[in-house]
Parts: structure tokens; C-alpha cells; sequence
């Protein structure tokens, strides 16, 4: 699931006040995997954990019109795009960082490499905004009700949070990485990239400047020829929302989101640069807006907290979230991120001549990392699950 959730409401207290832990079993794997909220959903914030009950009484409205953007992105090294796209694809390093979602399949995709440098285009177009207003005067199911008098209880059936709003639409990313053969030519390379993106085309009535000017040979015409010679470029393409099989017909390509959709040399990127037209062509076709408008994705939603509506559950303003499992949980992630970059290298190695007893070495490696993300991927299950057991599991 993708999210970028906006909490809407604020502690009325000076210091944070933090409640008696819930007893919530260990997860197993990833609780939300497979499940997306909706519009009048419910969520647990302390757990970031999709409920499946409706709790909320209101109706639904559509606001907004249809509007487009695209944002242009530069890492100066690959493990620090991963790490950008898997906080913001997982709504700020949340559960998903761990395995599942869309996360995950980037992370896996981008395979580290010992010199490269990825930058990326990423265009969204929404076709507008499902509000959720609440029943002033009975704001909460009968569900709701029964469980309201018990802390825990509700939460495990409610959750601390509704979605009030949600935005409805796709996002499309093209991704380039740009492999270098040595770290000579990395440092020779610019990173200060020549862009003309900056041509507006109305998008059957989603305007927006889109990248239409845009290819990898004017990109990359101030490197040298020797950084020429010695780069390679991978061309990345994603898209949620919509037709997501319709990109890969546009550009040709049958690898999907696990393998490169071409690769070219940098003294010859015309096998690039039309794989970036086709798709800027698929951005501006009918077949584009039309599966949009037929399967859209819910690209954002924004969240409201129970207690601001039913004054009785203002309890559940008390976090269980402590500074000290938000700290767990940023220390898991980053290991956890490391670990599979060190793991994607190992990997890498393998490939090349060696020795058998550096070969012996290197599956031995290997095999205590994959053993060492396993373990972190069921610890952060329990952080976010059991949080009485989380401070003590990272310690």
C-alpha cells in the first residue's frame, strides 16, 4: 500500500502523555499486505495498521478537480534512493520497509552496484478528492460503540484514526541509474544534470508540464567522453494507478518492475531516449486517462483522529509510540537497509572470478546476512505489533 497520511489533530497537551501498552500478538508477517484502506477506513497509528472495520458513521462526497505535476529527483548514490523511495512509499518508514509493498519491490529492484548515481522523474495525476463527513450526531457504528469503553479494545477493532479524505488517481516514475565502471569515472561524472523540462501540454484536462523535451542525450551531453565510455544507464518504469500493464505495452517492454526496461551505453542512448518518448507519448493518450478514471489507485489520504469527534475516546490521544520505539524502529530500518545493500554486493561478487575459498567466503557471508535481515524483519514485526517487547528486542 502506498501512504502518505496527514495526521489532523494535535495533542491538547504541552507534554506528550503515554498510555499503558496494549496486548497485541506478535505478527508473523506484514498485517497490512494485501489490504487498502478506503475512504471512512480505520487505522492504528501507534501500530500503523489498517483496520478492516467500518467504525465511523458519515457520508461520502467528491470535491476537487482533476490536476497533474511531475517532481524531478536526483540521488547522489543508489542506496540513497532506495532509502528516499522506501520512507515516502511506505509512509515515513512504517512496516512496509520490512517486506510487502510497493517498497519492498523498489528496494529489490534497485540492486546495489559499487558505482552509480540514479535520479528520476515522477509524474502524478489525480482525478480529484473523496471526503468523508461524519455524522455530527452519531458519529460511531454500533460496532464502535460497544468497544468504545475499553482502551484496547477499540483499538484493536477501530484503530486511533479514520480517513477522512483521500486523492484518487495514478503516479508514474521513471527511474535512470547510471552505472559507472569504476569510481574514477563516478567522480568524473556531473552531477548537475542538463534539464529542459519545461514544456506544458494539456493532458486532456489534467494540465501540466510534463517532461516532453526530455532525453537522456541532452541530459548528458556536458560528460566527457571517457565517463561516455564507461557509463552505462538502466531505465526504470513504474506506475500505480490505472492500466499498470499499459506502460510496459507502451514501451515495449515485457520485464515489468523487476529488471531494467532497456540499458544503453552513453556514447549511444537512442534505444533510451525512445523508450522515454514512448512513454511521455503513453502519459498524454486516452488509454492513459482512461484506466485512471477505470481503476484508480488511492494515491494519498489524510487521517482524523476519533477523539476529535466522539469526546469520550480522547484517551486514545495517549500514545503508546514512545520516543524509544520510534528510535528502535529508525535504527531497524537503517540496519535493515545496510544489510541488504552489503547483501546485493555479496551477491555481485559472486559473479566474478574467484578463488574457491573466496567463493567458500562469500556464500558463508551471504548466508549470515540473509539470516540477519530475517531476524530484523521479525523484530520490526514486533514493534510494530507487541510494543512492550519492542524496546527490549532492539537492545
Amino acid at each position: 500500500m502506498k501512504r502518505k497520511a496527514l495526521f489532523v489533530g494535535m495533542l491538547l497537551a504541552n507534554t506528550p502523555s503515554y498510555a499503558v501498552f496494549c496486548d497485541y500478538p506478535v505478527e508473523t508477517d506484514d498485517p497490512n499486505n494485501g489490504i487498502v484502506n478506503y475512504i471512512g477506513g480505520t487505522y492504528d497509528r501507534d501500530r500503523d495498521r489498517i483496520k478492516v472495520m467500518q467504525c465511523a458513521n458519515g457520508e461520502i462526497k467528491t470535491a476537487g478537480s482533476p490536476t497533474a505535476s511531475y517532481t524531478l529527483s536526483l540521488a547522489k548514490s543508489l542506496s540513497e534512493y532506495v532509502s528516499t523511495v522506501t520512507k515516502t512509499r511506505s509512509g515515513g518508514l512504517k512496516i512496509f520497509g520490512f517486506g510487502g509493498g510497493k517498497s519492498r519491490s523498489v528496494s529489490e529492484t534497485f540492486i546495489q552496484k559499487n558505482y552509480s548515481s540514479t535520479f528520476s522523474v515522477e509524474y502524478k495525476a489525480y482525478l480529484g478528492n473523496d471526503v468523508f463527513v461524519i455524522d455530527g450526531n452519531n458519529p460511531l457504528t454500533t460496532v464502535a460503540q460497544q468497544a468504545k469503553a475499553n482502551y484496547c479494545d477499540f483499538k484493536r477493532i477501530c484503530g486511533t484514526h479514520f480517513v477522512y479524505q483521500t486523492e484518487k488517481g495514478a503516479n508514474v516514475t521513471m527511474a535512470f541509474r547510471f552505472v559507472f565502471g569504476d569510481a574514477e569515472t563516478k567522480n568524473g561524472f556531473d552531477n548537475s544534470l542538463n534539464f529542459n523540462i519545461d514544456v506544458a501540454i494539456p493532458v486532456y484536462k489534467l494540465p501540466v508540464k510534463i517532461p516532453v523535451s526530455f532525453n537522456l542525450s541532452n541530459v548528458t551531453s556536458n560528460q566527457s567522453s571517457t565517463v561516455k565510455q564507461n557509463t552505462q544507464v538502466e531505465v526504470y518504469m513504474f506506475q500505480e494507478g490505472g492500466d499498470v500493464a499499459a506502460l510496459g505495452r507502451a514501451v515495449g517492454s515485457t520485464n515489468g518492475e523487476e529488471a531494467p526496461i532497456v540499458s544503453c551505453s552513453l556514447n549511444n542512448l537512442a534505444a533510451c531516449d525512445n523508450a522515454i518518448i514512448k512513454a511521455i507519448n503513453y502519459l498524454a493518450s486516452t488509454e492513459f486517462v482512461d484506466g485512471i478514471k477505470a481503476t484508480p489507485a488511492i494515491v494519498n489520504e489524510a487521517i482524523r483522529p476519533f477523539w476529535e469527534v466522539e469526546s469520550s475516546l480522547y484517551a486514545l490521544s495517549n500514545s503508546e509510540l514512545t520516543p524509544a520505539i520510534e528510535t528502535a524502529r529508525l535504527n531497524l530500518a537503517d540496519a535493515y537497509v545496510q544489510r541488504n545493500g552489503d547483501l546485493s554486493k555479496a551477491k555481485q561478487l559472486l559473479s566474478s572470478s574467484l578463488t574457491q575459498s573466496h567463493r567458500n567466503e562469500l556464500h558463508s557471508l551471504v548466508s549470515t546476512l540473509e539470516k540477519e535481515l530475517e531476524d530484523l524483519r521479525k523484530t520490526a514485526l514486533i514493534c510494530y505489533s507487541d510494543l512492550s517487547q519492542c524496546e527490549a528486542k532492539t537492545n
